[in-house]
């Protein structure tokens, strides 16, 4: 009989493991759906797996999923479960951070930026604790982006060149995060020549790495403000987006989009896109209705 039973639970960890992965990879090909399928039915396996690191990872990898679908606090909710183990633990500086990260882009989406601020602002004290460049420069990103949505421009600058400074010495991933952040935030202050001279290190780095979410969001900038009227190139942006259901892109860039065409009085074009920043919002919330009917997933692996 205890073999009976030690097999189930090999079989139960098996299955875990492989939707856990599945979930992984789903998410890396940008298929947010699938990605939160896998997830949900790793988390009806996860009674079957003993290690509470292991879960806190779990945990951590679906508050990502939800950050980036902008299912704000589906995302609170998992992120939180991660820090409340990791904080038990005294050499999990590092997932801890992930953590902080993650509950603080989600207090920027809830329109809490003083309180993400602070999270930031904390999270660069732990980075710079330990002495990791990318995660020193990461919250440094991310204090910027902070400051980008209190319109303080010149804090947001500072912040993100000191990013790009940590970044670029090891080529990391989030070079063309922080290059694309600072050509806007750049515009932003009027300065158009700096935002030129980033905006063509950021191109010429997506033309290399052939990165397709962040070759949209630079064709957005140069279809407004580094090209003569090219705004088919907002609209190749837009159509990844959508096909890619990046619906909180979609609605942040679609109103931006539309208040530069008031601007500009082109009223049907406004139009357009105000309507697609409305479109989107309504799928992000289909998404969130749909998902707060499962609240037994929420609840069933929850971390007291």
């Amino acid at each position: 009989m205890k073999r009976l039973e030690d097999q189930g639970n090999v079989t139960g960890m098996l299955e875990y493991y492989f939707h856990f992965f599945m979930g992984l990879y789903e998410f890396r090909r940008k298929e947010l759906t699938a990605a939160i399928t896998s997830y949900r039915k790793a988390e009806a396996k996860l009674s079957e797996v003993d290690d509470e690191i292991e879960k806190a990872e779990f945990f951590f990898k679906v508050s990502y999923v939800y950050y980036y679908m902008k299912q704000t606090y589906f995302s609170l909710n998992y992120a939180y479960r991660a820090l409340e183990i990791y904080q038990r633990y005294d050499d999990y500086f590092i997932q801890r951070l992930r953590c902080q990260f993650v509950l603080g882009g989600n207090f920027i989406d809830s329109l809490e930026y003083e309180k993400a601020l602070d999270t930031f602002i904390e999270a660069l004290k732990i980075a710079e604790e330990i002495k990791i460049d990318y995660l020193i420069g990461m919250a440094h990103i991310n204090i910027g982006i902070c400051f980008d949505e209190l319109k303080d421009y010149e804090n947001a600058s500072s912040h993100l060149k000191k990013a790009l400074d940590l970044l670029e010495v090891n080529d990391h991933s989030f070079v063309v995060k922080t290059l694309f952040i600072l050509t806007h935030v750049k515009i932003k202050q009027g300065d158009k020549e700096s935002a030129g001279v980033y905006f063509q290190k950021g191109h010429e780095f997506v033309r290399k790495s052939n990165d397709a979410e962040y070759t949209a969001k630079f064709k957005i900038l140069e279809g407004l403000y580094f090209s003569n009227g090219e705004y088919e190139l907002i609209s190749e942006a837009f159509t990844y987006f959508d096909s890619m259901k990046i619906y909180a892109d979609l609605e942040n860039y679609a109103i931006e989009v539309a208040q530069y065409f008031h601007r500009k009085q082109d009223f049907q074009r406004l139009s357009e896109y105000y309507m697609l920043s409305v479109e989107a919002r309504n799928k992000i919330r289909k998404g969130e209705i749909i998902n707060e009917t499962q609240s037994s997933y929420i609840g069933s692996s929850s971390v007291n």
